[in-house]
This record gives C-alpha cells, structure tokens and sequence, in this order.
C-alpha cells in the first residue's frame, strides 16, 4: 500500500513541471507582483496534493486561486480596517504546536454576530492567514494549525450569514 501524497514528499519532478506550466501560464503574465509567492514550490505541492498529483486539475486548481487573489486582494488589508475584530479576542496566535506549526484559535464563545458583518470576519481571517502565511513562507513552513475552542458557546454566538458566505466561499474554490 502506498503512502498518500503529502507536501514534503511529492516527487520534485512533478513539482518543477507545475513550476514550469505557471510560469507559462497567461494568468501569472498578467500579475505585476507576488509572482514569487505564487510560485512558492510548497504552495505548487499543496495544490498537486488538493487534487491527487493530478497535474492538470491541480493547474486549474492553481489558476482559479490565482484569478480569486488578484480579483478578491486579501493581501491589501490593512490593520485599520480588521483591528476591531482583532481586539475582540475570539482569535489568537497562541505560538506553535509540537512541531513546530504555528498555532491559531479561534474562541467561538467571543463572536458577537451583531457586532460584526460577515464580510469583515472573512476580511479578518484573510488578513490573519496572509500575515501567518507570509511568517511561514519565511520560515520555510508548510502547515499552520487552526484549534476551534467551542468552550462556553451559544446561539447567540452561532452566525448564519458568515456560516452562509463561507460555505459559498468553500464551494467557489472546490471547483476551482
């Protein structure tokens, strides 16, 4: 039985000729900046993984993220803009897990749906991810680890309309 495909140990051959198609690819030509980052081989093996090493569902794959980014650019938000879901508390970065993974919680119990829309949680979360990304790029990391505290929730915390969006979201770039 083999072994199922992770990150670290993809046949570097079948990453370097993903590399090759998005660098080729018209999508990537029409992006001034970031191209590094979305070129990241890590990030190339990701996507390979997401769709079974299957090097053409992964480029499509690739190229929806790539379109959804330079459309969507969760990497121009600002502090301003998420700073009072920041300080709200309901998510951390407590530091890292047992190998070394940096650790994000999110406390349930402190979402106040009244208080925030659904487009600026999605706002904050982008804006926390590509902060947690670019710190694991950085560090040559490929995993972060998300811990959902549930302790003391109740409906008023429950929130239909982000439940709604991100579920739209999800699907979006399933069929990518």
């Amino acid at each position: 039985m083999q072994p199922l495909p992770t990150i670290s140990n993809i046949d570097p051959l079948l990453v370097d000729a993903m590399d090759k198609q998005c660098r080729a690819s018209p999508e990537l030509a029409a992006v001034a900046d970031r191209r590094d980052y979305y070129l990241y081989k890590p990030k190339l093996a990701a996507f390979l993984v997401a769709r079974d090493l299957d090097l053409t569902k992964a480029m499509e794959m690739w190229k929806g993220w790539l379109e959804w980014r330079e459309t969507n650019k969760p990497f121009q938000t600002t502090f301003d803009q998420i700073k009072n879901e920041y300080y709200s508390g309901k998510v951390s970065i407590l530091g890292r897990d047992k190998q070394g993974n940096i650790a994000i919680t999110f406390k349930a119990r402190r979402h106040h749906p009244k208080e925030s829309s659904p487009q600026h949680i999605l706002q904050f979360i982008f804006y926390l991810l590509e902060k947690v990304e670019d710190r694991t790029i950085n560090e040559g990391r490929f995993q972060i680890v998300f811990i959902n505290d549930r302790e003391g929730v109740s409906m008023g915390n429950v929130d239909t309309g982000f439940l709604s969006m991100a579920k739209d979201l999800v699907v979006k770039i399933g069929r990518a």
